[in-house]
């Protein structure tokens, strides 16, 4: 038996091109966040703008304006909404319920809002701790991205690196040892 790199390179070429084909779309797979979906850095935004406007005593209305004109991502129109159904007569308490049915991550501060907004209670510390604790839970959920991190980089290494060094290293070990076994078999 003979060694052949064009056959061992064709493989090569197979497999590489087997990992790339069906690896990449797997992993923009697991990482494809919606674009439709608010994350953790849009509610802390949010937050911040929501608490720098009550801090500077505008209304909970003019506030929301003032999330729509400096945030970014899907909230600016979302809040928009909120303001729209305002205007058209709809309470603020439940504007933004609806959005918090629709984006369960703005739960937490929407309450917080709404709460206020109904007791007529102050909302800046109650919402520099939600803030606090959704800063906390973005953390933790980019050091869990992190820790999987590792499992994903195994995935070419796998398809890729451990099938060339089979076929570069140990085929033509074995194929240069077959004809001295089969020579010395009776």
């Amino acid at each position: 038996m003979v060694y052949r790199p064009d056959i061992v390179g064709a493989l090569l070429a197979c497999v590489l091109f087997a990992a790339l084909h069906f690896g990449i779309p797997l992993l923009k797979k697991l990482d494809r966040d919606s674009s439709d979906e608010i994350s953790q850095e849009n509610v802390c935004e949010f937050i911040e703008i929501f608490l720098l406007g009550t801090n500077a005593g505008l209304t909970k209305l003019e506030t929301l304006n003032l999330v729509v004109e400096t945030s970014a991502g899907p909230l600016p129109g979302e809040i928009a909404e909120v303001i729209t159904r305002c205007n058209l007569g709809i309470s603020l308490v439940t504007s933004l319920g609806y959005t918090a049915t629709k984006y369960p991550k703005l739960a937490n501060a929407i309450r917080t809002i709404s709460r206020s907004e109904l007791t007529g209670g102050p909302i800046t510390e109650a919402l520099e701790l939600e803030l606090t604790l959704t800063q906390a839970q973005s953390a933790n959920d980019a050091l869990r991205r992190v820790r999987s991190l590792s499992v994903k980089c195994v995935l070419p290494l796998g398809l890729c690196f451990l099938p060339a060094f089979f076929l570069l290293t140990i085929v033509p070990i074995v194929a240069s040892m077959l004809p001295k076994i089969f020579s010395t078999m009776p």
